[in-house]
């Protein structure tokens, strides 16, 4: 029961990352640059949904893991399918919504140890790349050569 609210949740948050602009809600960052209000939100935003994976699926150190934790799962196989695809869609609307913030912080997952993470990085990407969004070219390069 508890798994299936979990999964509820994790859906209505994608839902509202559809398109969604971080920055101040006042429009007064404080003293802070807005980017860095927007990084701090695409921070926290981020680890809000990628806690989720943690709680449907271990992590896995290296293929051979990978591969022994899918075949354990079973009949939760479904679901944990239903929480990759959902954190790749709401990390790639955020992504393609907030590209600065979200090229600068979301490279870490490259070179994370959990190899779940590593492959959802990739398709972050590769469905963020396939919309053509060339502020995100820019701001990859600005983030890997600054």
């Amino acid at each position: 029961m508890q798994m299936e609210v979990n999964l509820a949740s994790l859906r209505a948050a994608v839902h509202f990352l559809d398109r969604l602009e971080l920055r101040s809600l006042d429009g007064n960052s404080g003293g802070d640059e807005v980017g860095h209000v927007a990084s701090r939100l695409f921070i926290r935003y981020t680890n809000s949904i990628m806690r989720p994976l943690d709680f449907f699926c271990p992590p896995a150190q290296d293929d051979a893991s990978e591969h022994l934790l899918n075949s354990q799962r079973g009949r939760g196989s479904e679901m944990v399918l239903e929480v990759h695809k959902l954190v790749v869609k709401g990390l790639a609307w955020l992504i393609s919504t907030n590209t600065e913030s979200g090229v600068k912080h979301s490279l870490a997952f490259a070179y994370d140890q959990d190899v779940t993470k590593k492959v959802i990085f990739v398709k972050v990407f590769v469905w963020v790349m396939g919309q053509g969004t060339k502020q995100l070219l820019l701001s990859f390069w600005k983030a890997t050569h600054l």
